[in-house]
């Protein structure tokens, strides 16, 4: 464990996992107060967070480690979402209480990065659980911008319909439209075109 030895406590159980080349690092305060350190990548993530949690971890500290090999700290719900888990965004967010707008080093929410995987029931569940439709990460990017990149059209309608501000513009100065016309995203482009005509249409 090296230098991280200092931030377990005596008597604190390891969780076994596999050996692994590349992982994240994540510290979580249980309620009484001790701190778990733990080790995780893609292969691993959702067991280990299910034995966290159940252990009683009910907070996790983004900032408390550092890896410069992944300078972005993530969250068990960042990762289940990745993962497309929609179980386990469920389980989180109904049973463990996570909040839905929690958000990592980069200022995303998951919901910024359900949209930009096309994932529409879980895009539906953070925003029922009460995710910010219209919240941006540090570069000014909302889930519309991010469902926008990845050409989600389905998930551009439905946060168009939960209240996503169409105009948004990130700090380069891009909208959604903008996003998905330099990205060839047409049907997106075209979407996000017709809705301002159509709503001049029907104040004439």
């Amino acid at each position: 464990m090296g230098h991280f030895s200092k931030f377990i406590p005596a008597g604190s159980k390891f969780l076994k996992t596999k050996t692994l080349i590349n992982f994240h690092r994540w510290a979580f305060v249980t309620p009484g107060n001790r701190v778990v350190i733990q080790f995780m990548n893609r292969d691993s993530s959702a067991v280990a967070t299910v034995i966290l949690l159940e252990s009683g971890a009910t907070e996790i500290l983004q900032v408390s480690l550092r890896d410069p090999t992944f300078p972005t700290a993530t969250t068990p719900l960042h990762v289940s979402v990745l993962n497309r888990d929609y179980d386990r965004v469920h389980h989180l967010l109904t049973k463990e209480g996570v909040h839905p707008c929690i958000t990592d080093q980069t200022g995303c929410s998951a919901l910024n990065h359900a949209a930009l995987l096309g994932q529409m029931r879980i895009c539906e569940l953070l925003i029922t659980a009460g995710a910010n439709v219209n919240a941006a990460a540090h570069d000014g990017s909302t889930p519309l911008h991010k469902a926008a990149q990845g050409g989600r059209a389905d998930v551009v309608q439905f946060l168009l319909r939960q209240g996503a501000n169409l105009n948004a513009e990130n700090k380069r100065g891009e909208t959604a439209y903008t996003i998905a016309s330099h990205r060839n995203h047409m049907q997106v482009a075209v979407l996000l075109y017709q809705i301002p005509v159509a709503k001049r249409e029907d104040n004439t």
